[in-house]
């Protein structure tokens, strides 16, 4: 070959060789292109742009767009939940319309801390969180992006009141799932009061669940609302586990209460009534708890105050629940059970029959200075009787005298 050839030859080789490298530089500048083709977008077709925008928003969020509510925030990053009860409140709300796992919602001024504990705040009843994330948004929201498995409660919920079928496997769920149905066929019927459901659930669980004192050989069963449920042996959060689970399916709306009471780690519920919130500890209010034999429960812990309830000595946090301030359920106030200790005779006098219960709450009661059996005897009762008395909220004592 001759050296013209062969320059020629080399100079195509490096004509096209050149023209490669500018090609892979020009297409390594994509900055400039494509803000040039989002400046024209922006021009000329910024309904497009919005669109994209809006696709993904529901990628990240992926919620059905029919369980958008107003009620809920959280739900978007324009209506961001600003504090632990929006949070909480709409994630369990989303759960319970069987949005699967994970979930985004958007949150302001709330931090890592807030979306762990609060979640767990938020009723893990149904599920139990497995992960979180923080993701920076705009205007300090932030989008948690919160992962959870489902306990055996939700997949009773969902078959009940959604219709759902359990997953094979789930064979606690379909045992407690049998036994809430029964109890509703027993019990409810739709011309009932939230409040009337309410009680026969507390009535319910108080009599048929019985404290467990020792734990030592338990599986850990009457932590849950399967041990009250099936086992009928429960603690503090079995008891309120099972009453959260039987008051939403009965369509009750209540909530499960994380905190302690008197120093020890505890359990409890609250209930919305009229649109208004109250306090329910079951647990209290079952005797078999205080060992009281001839009683099965006591409506004492029905439906308190947020001050009633401190002042036996529960402690929670109360930025992630509703405030409870109404007395109009509190059964002590609503059945007409509050008097003196001078009307507590007159009481007695009127239900010293065989087989009467005797309940009230007196509020000047004070065991050093009034003897309950002298006054019964004053009023001319001289059968077999038993009382009970125990703790109660602002002072009063909650009394039950049974006569044989």
């Amino acid at each position: 070959m001759s050296k013209n050839k062969i320059r020629k030859t080399k100079g195509i080789i490096f004509v096209f060789i050149f023209g490669v490298v500018i090609g892979i530089l020009v297409a390594g500048r994509p900055k400039d292109s494509v803000a040039e083709e989002v400046k024209v977008n922006a021009s000329t077709n910024s309904i497009d742009q919005n669109k994209s925008k809006t696709e993904k928003s529901k990628e990240k969020n992926s919620i059905p767009e029919e369980l958008y509510d107003d009620r809920y925030k959280g739900l978007t990053a324009d209506n961001p939940a600003t504090n632990k009860l929006e949070y909480k409140e709409t994630l369990l709300y989303l759960i319970l319309n069987g949005v699967e796992s994970p979930v985004s919602l958007y949150v302001k001024g709330l931090d890592k801390d807030d979306i762990k504990n609060t979640s767990l705040y938020s009723d893990y009843t149904y599920f139990r969180l497995t992960g979180y994330k923080l993701y920076d948004e705009k205007d300090d929201t932030k989008r948690a992006k919160v992962s959870f498995e489902y306990k055996e409660n939700y997949y009773a919920y969902m078959n009940i009141v959604k219709g759902k079928a359990i997953p094979k496997g789930e064979d606690r769920a379909v045992e407690i799932a049998k036994v809430v149905k029964s109890f509703m066929k027993k019990y409810i019927d739709d011309s009932m009061s939230d409040y009337e459901k309410e009680k026969v659930i507390y009535a319910y669980l108080a009599k048929n669940v019985s404290y467990l004192h020792d734990d030592s050989n338990s599986n850990g069963d009457h932590h849950m609302a399967y041990g009250a449920l099936v086992n009928h042996k429960a603690v503090c959060n079995g008891y309120s586990h099972a009453f959260d689970l039987m008051a939403r399916c009965c369509n009750v709306e209540c909530d499960y209460v994380l905190g302690e009471a008197n120093g020890n780690g505890h359990a409890w519920n609250m209930v919305r009534l009229d649109d208004k919130w109250y306090n329910v500890d079951v647990t209290w209010g079952d005797t078999s708890a205080d060992n009281v034999e001839f009683l099965d429960y006591t409506y004492s812990y029905l439906n308190l105050t947020d001050e009633e309830l401190a002042e036996t000595g529960h402690v929670w946090d109360r930025t992630a629940y509703h405030v409870a301030d109404s007395l109009d359920y509190n059964e002590m106030y609503l059945n007409n059970k509050l008097c003196t200790y001078d009307e507590f005779g007159q009481l007695i006098s009127q239900n010293m029959y065989a087989g009467n219960i005797l309940e009230c709450a007196v509020t000047d009661f004070d065991p050093e200075k009034y003897d309950i059996t002298g006054t019964v005897r004053d009023q001319g009762y001289h059968g077999a009787f038993k009382w009970y008395y125990g703790s109660s909220p602002k002072g009063y004592n909650w009394i039950s005298i049974y006569f044989y």
